[in-house]
């Protein structure tokens, strides 16, 4: 049992209380490297839940950028859509700052883009200070990664159709596929 007294007095107030606390740090690591107190650990670790990465649950993106989107657009009471080809190259992306940073996204893209559905290009431009620090090693591998994902998007992600434009054989553009993570996000009911 929890309790405290008021500034001042001597009455004793019974409370009852639970902290809910996140972090990015490894806590365990933390306490080894003593970051971080061992007995304040202990003291408040009765339940942990390990939430991964978004990078780590792309499949979830999608819906996402769905649920973001609708919720700003209720805040702005601006009636903005999302073509297809926006939304497969959002969802491709690999969020290091996970949900926050693919929050603000979508609200930079409902301030920034002019008309009532959001494009390809206004996806790209609002992901442009930030695909530098997307998974890519290599200039070379960005132009790649970034031409076959915006002719996937942009034929829906029909392979056909995307090879051909590609000009290569579709075995080529599922290797590409698998090497940039470039998967066509599943739809839930």
């Amino acid at each position: 049992m929890w309790y405290l007294y008021r500034s001042g007095g001597n009455e004793k107030i019974h409370v009852d209380v639970r902290v809910i606390s996140a972090t990015n740090k490894n806590i365990p690591e933390e306490i080894k490297k003593a970051t971080f107190r061992e007995d304040l650990y202990y003291r408040l670790n009765t339940f942990s839940v390990q939430v991964p990465t978004l990078c780590d649950r792309k499949e979830d993106i999608l819906y996402l950028i769905k649920y973001f989107l609708q919720t700003k657009r209720k805040q702005n009471k601006a009636p903005k859509f999302m073509s297809k080809e926006a939304m497969i190259w959002l969802s491709n992306f690999s969020y290091s700052g996970n949900i926050r940073q693919l929050s603000n996204v979508i609200e930079r893209l409902l301030m920034l883009s002019d008309g009532n559905v959001i494009l390809l290009e206004d996806a790209k431009q609002a992901l442009e200070g930030e695909i530098s620090r997307d998974k890519i090693h290599s200039p070379l591998e960005k132009v790649n990664r970034e031409t076959v994902l915006e002719t996937l998007a942009k034929h829906g992600f029909n392979k056909r159709l995307a090879a051909q434009e590609l000009n290569v054989g579709r075995n080529t553009l599922y290797r590409y596929i698998d090497k940039f993570g470039l998967h066509e996000p599943a739809a839930r009911a």
